[in-house]
């Protein structure tokens, strides 16, 4: 038997985790409704595999595609919930399933008016419906109110108001639509009060902008604005003209590095913030560490 194949495969070879490559991923959404929190689920329709199971929003991974991705892609294309009304919290521990493949659970928090609008699909969903927290807890699930805010406290995510220098600050921060922007400058209020901020801005073209720029406008001392690497992300130049309409003084950078050089650069000693966009989270980071490597 020739062997030759196998020598040249795995000569040199780097194991990984079987499964990793591909897989899938679902979103696990919360949504506070009366005053509680409650969980999303869907029905799986009788045109799909494994009719009537009660599942998460989800499915395969594309090439290319990280967790969060595929999670807020197949969350569109089943239930049209849009990126924009998902905040993402983090990625959850993964498990192997009997298909042979991670899957990989991503926790977000759904805008509540998000429900309204949804339609689900019907060749993949039968329906949806939400189960309260509480009922859980009343099926012997221990999930005291405390312990959910413990776990979202504790949650650390790359990307999510992730301090890359303390001083001067650099902070990146993966809000990509208004209801994610909201917290943002809530916790730049409290983490820095009464600063302005030089933010280094990218936006995809699809998301509410005009609603996330009103929300920075009276923290910004002046923007950066790039284009992330997405064929759905706005133009530099684009979005710097929108920043403008607001009346704020806004450059364009060529590139992701010359942006966090330039952001740096007019933030001098005071804070500046990378945000907008989950897609140039890795770049940024990348072109900080290049910028201010020892």
């Amino acid at each position: 038997m020739d062997i030759s194949a196998l020598r040249n495969y795995y000569t040199g070879h780097v194991p990984t985790l079987m499964g990793e490559g591909g897989g899938s991923a679902v979103l696990v959404p919360l949504v506070r409704q009366n005053g509680e929190y409650c969980l999303l689920y869907e029905i799986r329709s009788a045109a799909v595999h494994q009719p009537g199971e009660v599942c998460f929003p989800g499915g395969k991974r594309e090439p290319g595609e990280n967790a969060v991705q595929c999670a807020l892609r197949e969350t569109r294309e089943e239930l049209s919930i849009p990126e924009s009304a998902v905040t993402v919290i983090g990625e959850m521990d993964f498990i192997h399933i009997r298909a042979g493949s991670l899957l990989r659970p991503v926790l977000g928090e759904l805008d509540p008016s998000s429900l309204e609008t949804m339609r689900p699909e019907a060749a993949e969903v039968a329906d949806t419906f939400l189960l309260p927290l509480r009922v859980l807890r009343q099926q012997g699930w221990n999930i005291p109110e405390s312990a959910i805010r413990a776990g979202l406290e504790q949650v650390s995510w790359p990307g999510r108001f992730e301090l890359l220098r303390h001083s001067p600050a650099f902070v990146l921060d993966g809000s990509h639509n208004a209801h994610g922007m909201r917290a943002t400058v809530q916790s730049l209020n409290d983490r820095f009060p009464g600063q302005k901020f030089v933010f280094l801005l990218s936006i995809m073209a699809d998301k509410d902008v005009d609603e996330m720029l009103a929300l920075l406008a009276p923290l910004a001392e002046r923007f950066v604005t790039v284009t992330a690497h997405n064929p759905r992300a706005m133009p530099a130049q684009t979005l710097a003209e929108h920043i403008r309409a607001y009346g704020c003084t806004a450059e364009a950078a060529d590139s992701i590095e010359a942006g966090v050089a330039r952001a740096e650069e007019l933030g001098g000693e005071g804070p500046v913030c990378a945000l907008g966009t989950l897609y140039f989270s890795g770049d940024v980071r990348q072109a900080f560490a290049k910028i201010n490597k020892a």
